[in-house]
């Protein structure tokens, strides 16, 4: 397939991976967060932990009904990590359990919760995560319009809107990650046991993916800003025109010299 005139004039080759680095560069970053906790736990959007008192045994206690003189009683951390790719739950230091849904919940068992515990009941569902598919989507048919584009010149302007949405659509993302942290530490507080939580580096990577998303669409709309719609030169290219129209001036001053 060949590559138009105004691809050729007006961007090359050269100028065209360049300009591809960028959004490539996002939609990796936002494949990792749409895959973690279960594939990346240090990647996830919300990070909750606390702590339980059992015995050597493993066999969990009511920490409200415990005296900590106790033998054999110890009090052990344990981890809930949440994001768009589902959620993990992490026990001591054994290795983390993980499932992909929005609509996780940690077992009792695994994380040794007291019999009254209320944790479990107040994790909301994280529907709302599916924003961040939402995202990748945008950003990955961006790249593929931007690639069609030195084929196809009307596939840079489709590229370069679908990279607008994905930017509102990361703007979005920001805007639900905090209102869904308030959310969540609204509705878990008070819990049994009870949490505490903080921002691991998934969290920080949603303002990253926002400007690197941002910087990919007037990266592409500059490109696209070098096509045009209308029809396309012909293949001695414009210069050649202005070349063709300065020679047949030249042409017409001669054969007027040779009449006179």
């Amino acid at each position: 397939m060949r590559t138009t005139i105004f691809f050729q004039k007006k961007v090359g080759w050269p100028r065209q991976v360049l300009s591809t680095v960028l959004p490539v560069a996002t939609a990796i970053i936002l494949l990792l967060l749409v895959l973690s906790p279960p594939t990346f736990p240090s990647l996830a959007l919300h990070r909750y932990y606390g702590t339980v008192l059992v015995t050597s045994t493993g066999t969990s206690y009511n920490p409200f009904n415990l005296t900590l003189n106790g033998d054999g009683v110890r009090e052990v951390e344990f981890w809930i990590m949440l994001g768009p790719g589902g959620g993990c739950e992490k026990y001591d230091d054994k290795a983390p359990i993980c499932r992909r849904t929005l609509h996780f919940r940690p077992p009792k068992t695994h994380l040794h919760l007291p019999p009254q515990e209320t944790l479990s009941g107040k994790l909301p569902n994280m529907n709302w995560l599916v924003i961040f598919h939402m995202t990748l989507v945008a950003v990955v048919l961006g790249i593929i319009s931007f690639c069609l584009g030195p084929f196809v010149p009307g596939c840079y302007f489709v590229s370069t809107a679908t990279t607008f949405l994905a930017v509102v659509l990361s703007l979005i993302d920001v805007i639900a990650v905090n209102f869904g942290f308030l959310s969540m530490n609204k509705s878990l507080n008070g819990s049994n046991p009870n949490v505490y939580s903080d921002t691991p580096a998934g969290y920080a990577l949603v303002y990253v993916v926002l400007v690197m998303t941002l910087a990919s669409m007037f990266i592409i709309k500059g490109v696209a800003s070098k096509i045009k719609l209308n029809d396309p030169p012909k293949e001695g290219g414009e210069e050649n025109e202005g070349v063709e129209m300065h020679l047949r001036g030249r042409g017409q001053t001669t054969t007027n010299q040779v009449n006179h």
